[in-house]
């Protein structure tokens, strides 16, 4: 039975060395069962090559596991040596820094490395895969991952009523008013107050002071203690600002009207040149015109030019 999946897949191959090839492959399968032979292609556009598919047993600290593996014959079987791979299922993970596995499960063996194509044979790979095996296993069981428990709501205490007290009325006390003593501004005597009013209004120095008065303060020339100095009337400080802001608005205004004229005469001035340079631009487009017409017209090959001819054309009007 065995044999005869051996030369299904043998016949799907295109081994140079067939002959060793079934050879060494039919001594794996009398001497482990465990693994079947396949044809499988090692990447795209490459022929079948046989792979046994399986386990390895191994025996470790009295228990009997199985080490999945895949064992690949290459083409060039037996001067390319044979490839050996872990595979692990879904609940097995490689273990890591082993020995002779690495990550990807690629299985590195003396009998491999030192593999000679007249000396070796692939039962000697068989053997040591189960010896390597049996002291150090290369894979382990994947962790369970817990599953966090269940949420389970937590009774909340019921708050309890508790009556707030309430703040007792204060009793209002009425503020007391507060003495303010009222100020009382001296009020200058009434005649001075006309005499200043006036003098406001009519822009002008106060008037004479009547002699003799009581109420007036006298002026001595000796000097004294009843001396009285009225001081010169100015003009209030608004009626200047006024007058001021009134002449500078005058003088803006003036030197805008001033820049406006020069600007409109420029403008002037620009637009007239302008339409002579166009007039002359046009007569002198016209003479052109007309000399190269003539010049067309009595252009002869040979003769000369008629100088005088040309000057009439000059007098185009």
């Amino acid at each position: 039975m065995a044999s005869n999946a051996l030369d299904a897949a043998l016949s799907q191959t295109r081994y140079a060395n067939l002959l060793r090839v079934k050879m060494d492959t039919g001594s794996v399968l009398q001497m482990i069962s465990s693994i079947q032979p396949r044809p499988m292609s090692m990447s795209l556009n490459t022929p079948p090559v046989i792979v046994f598919v399986g386990t390895i047993p191994a025996s470790y600290k009295g228990g009997n596991y199985n080490i999945p593996v895949n064992i690949w014959i290459p083409d060039g079987y037996p001067f390319s040596p044979p490839i050996c791979r872990v595979v692990p299922t879904a609940e097995m993970i490689i273990k890591d820094q082993h020995k002779h596995v690495d990550m990807q499960g690629t299985c590195y063996l003396p009998s491999i490395s030192q593999w000679n194509p007249q000396s070796s044979v692939l039962t000697s790979v068989i053997s040591e895969l189960i010896q390597v095996f049996s002291q150090d296993p290369p894979v382990r069981a994947k962790p369970k991952i817990q599953n966090p428990p269940a949420y389970q709501p937590q009774p909340q205490p019921q708050p309890q009523f508790q009556p707030q007290p309430q703040p007792q009325p204060q009793p209002q006390t009425q503020p007391q008013p507060q003495y303010q003593p009222q100020i009382q501004h001296p009020q200058a005597a009434p005649f001075y107050n006309q005499q200043f009013n006036n003098s406001m209004a009519m822009n002008a120095p106060p008037t004479s002071l009547p002699k003799n008065d009581p109420n007036v303060l006298q002026y001595s020339p000796q000097g004294g203690s009843n001396q009285m100095h009225f001081p010169q009337q100015q003009t209030p400080p608004n009626q200047n600002m006024h007058e001021k802001q009134q002449q500078l608005e005058c003088m803006l205004t003036s030197k805008i009207q001033e820049k406006f004229i020069l600007t409109s005469l420029h403008h002037t001035d620009i637009s007239k040149e302008k339409h002579r340079l166009e007039e002359e631009l046009r007569d002198m487009n016209q003479r052109m015109n007309v000399l190269n017409d003539w010049i067309t017209t009595n252009d002869k090959p040979g003769e000369p030019i008629d100088i005088d001819a040309i000057s009439q054309v000059d007098d185009i009007p």
